[in-house]
């Protein structure tokens, strides 16, 4: 069932003949599902509903854009681009080892020496990393788990 707790991140394709990446520590999967589906089907295998998550965040965290999915204790996917951005990422918020500015960029160091740059400002992606680990805090308190 804990399959998907070292997840680091999940980015949309772009490779021709895949259409999801899905980036492990010690390797790199690529699926023929689209993000959306694979989001699905990881939520159903730790039986989650992907509609009932996204609204429990929203009301918890007072959020209405790039809301992270608790899946559980392990696994929070924290999407780091807007929902109708070509490239998409979903990245585990609890493997986050530190975020940094890097330019114009973000750089996300995981827990394991693997990074991600990404073209999106640094407060932004720090403030949604936070929230992503309130989120955990406050499903524990409110027993939603």
């Amino acid at each position: 069932m804990h399959q998907y707790h070292d997840l680091l991140y999940l980015q949309t394709s772009t490779d021709p003949h895949s259409q999801t990446m899905i980036q492990r520590p010690d390797k790199k999967e690529f699926s023929t599902q689209a993000l959306p589906h694979v989001l699905k089907s990881i939520l159903k295998l730790y039986l989650r509903d992907i509609k009932l998550q996204r609204e429990t965040a929203k009301r918890l965290l007072n959020i209405n854009k790039r809301v992270p999915l608790y899946v559980c204790d392990q696994l929070v996917l924290l999407p780091l681009k807007p929902q109708r951005a070509t490239i998409q990422y979903y990245v585990n918020a609890i493997n986050i080892h530190h975020i940094e500015h890097h330019g114009t960029h973000t750089k996300i160091h995981f827990v394991n020496q693997h990074t991600l740059v990404i073209d999106e400002p640094y407060a932004l992606i720090y403030r949604k990393w936070k929230e992503s680990i309130a989120l955990i805090h406050f499903i524990k308190l409110h027993c939603f788990i």
